[in-house]
């Protein structure tokens, strides 16, 4: 069959994964920066940078140390508070 029409389509994209960490972000809720970073291979203060210049931009919530990211406030105070239920136990 003979290509009638053909689009291209632009993807912007970075060097440090950023697309590809929102999409973990949201498809998981939160993430683990530590487990993250093994999973994609990258070194685990790059990854927090970029969570760092990302959280500047989206409505994305971490901790002080960007050890934990979630997609939104409300997802984050609710796995703090699973997180430390676990604790106590």
């Amino acid at each position: 069959m003979p290509i009638i029409a053909q689009q291209l389509v632009s993807i912007n994209t970075n060097d440090d994964l950023s697309i590809y960490i929102l999409d973990e972000i949201h498809n998981c809720g939160c993430i683990k920066t530590s487990t993250l970073s093994l999973e994609i291979n990258i070194p685990l203060e790059q990854l927090k940078n970029t969570l760092r210049h990302i959280a500047e931009k989206n409505d994305l919530k971490c901790d002080s140390n960007y050890e934990v990211c979630c997609s939104n406030s409300t997802t984050f105070d609710k796995f703090v508070i699973n997180l430390n239920k676990l604790s106590e136990g």
